[in-house]
């Protein structure tokens, strides 16, 4: 797990990857996936509202932003900062594609410093850095603030109304405890899902959000260690503050029947008291 704004974790890593490989090759890139564990300054100034990607071969990463007038691409493997007008570039779901036959032209090189790489482009100063971690208690606002992929990814999700029904039947309050990296990718594409879920229901079961951080280097999260956490996305279900189950893995493309036979089972016991 990587600690909280080293940039060499990140970006310094694949381009060390990049320049230790012998089969690395400077072609073209024909598609971007999302990529939000940077943040972007221009002039000084975070830009909420850019979108950076990145290719994993050839690397590349690609920055668009309502404030520039073309996307801006980094080749890790040469220093370029690149030029690619934004109508060679179609969004393909989430994803980046660019124009078949189109390629981006050099305009300067970037430089690396020890938290953030820095370059020019269209006259403006810019400035890539990791983004700061979602840690501790948050809700899930806080996540689709943090990265509107949640958003997105929770408003294509179709929650299975019957298992709704029987989580919204459970005769007690419980609580669902996500754990969760804002740095995984795979509890981006799995938490969205949770979220969908949570905002169906209407009964007492409810469901909260808790943001591991990335250990590499820095000191673990004692209640991630005391819940016994080895694998995020990690759903803990407690009824009167005792654990009475978990989604983990596979379990999360569907968390609502896992959920639903945790309450079910729970249920038969409290008839059987």
């Amino acid at each position: 797990m990587r600690s909280n704004g080293i940039l060499k974790v990140g970006f310094l890593l694949l381009l060390v990857a990049v320049q230790s490989s012998l089969f690395a090759q400077q072609g073209q890139v024909t598609e971007f996936f999302p990529y939000s564990e940077y943040r972007i300054r221009i002039d000084g100034a975070v830009d909420n509202q850019a979108r950076i990607y990145r290719s994993a071969q050839p690397p590349a990463i690609a920055i668009v932003s309502g404030l520039l007038s073309s996307a801006v691409v980094l080749r890790p493997q040469t220093y370029k900062v690149e030029s690619l007008s934004t109508t060679f570039l179609m969004e393909n779901g989430e994803n980046l594609k660019v124009t078949a036959g189109q390629t981006p032209h050099e305009v300067g090189r970037f430089s690396i410093g020890k938290t953030t790489v820095d370059f020019d482009f269209e006259g403006h100063k810019m400035s890539l850095s990791v983004r700061p971690q979602l840690l501790k208690q948050q809700t899930a606002a806080d996540l689709q603030a943090f990265d509107k992929i949640y958003a997105t990814r929770a408003e294509e999700y179709t929650v299975d109304p019957e298992f709704v029904r029987i989580i919204d039947g459970f005769p007690a309050e419980a609580t669902v405890t996500v754990y969760f990296g804002s740095w995984c990718p795979h509890c981006q594409l799995m938490v969205p899902r949770v979220i969908k879920l949570a905002e169906s229901l209407s009964g007492p079961v409810q469901i909260e959000y808790y943001g591991v951080p990335n250990q590499q280097g820095g000191p673990p999260d004692p209640i991630v260690n005391d819940k016994k956490i080895e694998k995020l996305p990690t759903a803990v279900v407690t009824l009167q503050g005792q654990e009475v189950g978990r989604i983990v893995g596979n379990e999360f493309e569907k968390p609502e029947v896992k959920l639903s036979e945790i309450l079910f089972a729970e249920k038969q016991k409290m008839g059987n008291r």
